[in-house]
């Protein structure tokens, strides 16, 4: 079962914490990743909204007043999910975010490979190279920069972008499907001005799909041929 973006929410503002509305359609088995850009030049631990959300990578920019940080959860009760989800931290800053629903993620191991992280002030925006372990699995790269109206975004060849948000620290996420695991390669993109920047890369699992049963049937019958038994 192939990987599919479905909808998202977005919302900016400044304080202590952020308030992102649950994206449109939310059903048991999706999974939800989220995106928070926090304008300060130090990593700032984040409370999530509940025990379900995973922390993927926080980091900030080794000089620069941007700050990452990404989160997954996995919908197993959908009826009780509120209408909106707060992330928290201590101190108070310009801020934006967003959550990303995704279907056909193997929601026993959402995360098919640890994510990646790189930073830089140019016009290159770049997640470094991650490699996955699955095939089909959906790249995900998700970046801020040290700015709102100064620049714009274009995502790596092939990556749709969902969002982008022009607010301090611009931030955005977009997301790829890699048929073959493997190297994905560092994934550039473009600023359309230079500025300092923050980018993690990181990969979603995709449902594996059993085999047929009869390919299964045919599989044994041609090791019964060989006399190789399998009991």
């Amino acid at each position: 079962m192939a990987i599919a973006f479905e909808s998202y929410d977005t919302a900016s503002g400044s304080g202590t914490s952020i308030t992102i509305t649950k994206p449109s359609g939310v059903t048991d088995g999706d999974v939800l990743v989220a995106s928070i850009a926090l304008s300060f030049n130090a990593v700032d631990d984040i409370t999530p909204p509940d025990g379900n959300w995973h922390l993927v990578r926080a980091e900030a920019h080794s000089s620069q007043f941007v700050q990452l940080h990404l989160f997954y959860k996995v919908v197993t009760d959908a009826s009780g999910e509120g209408a909106d989800y707060t992330f928290s931290w201590t101190g108070s800053y310009t801020n934006n975010g967003g959550i990303a629903r995704y279907s056909g993620v193997n929601t026993s191991t959402p995360s098919d490979v640890a994510s990646s992280s790189n930073d830089g002030t140019s016009t290159s925006p770049t997640g470094s190279s991650i490699t996955t372990a699955t095939n089909g699995s959906m790249l995900v790269w998700v970046c801020g920069a040290v700015t709102a109206t100064g620049a714009r975004y274009t995502p790596p060849g092939g990556f749709a972008e969902e969002w982008e948000i022009a607010a301090v620290p611009r931030s955005t996420l977009a997301d790829y499907t890699q048929a073959t695991a493997g190297a994905s390669g560092d994934q550039v993109g473009t600023l359309s001005n230079s500025k300092p920047w923050l980018c993690f890369l990181w990969a979603l699992r995709p449902i594996l799909t059993p085999p047929p049963a009869d390919s299964l049937v045919m599989a044994t019958i041609l090791r019964r041929n060989q006399h190789v038994v399998i009991r």
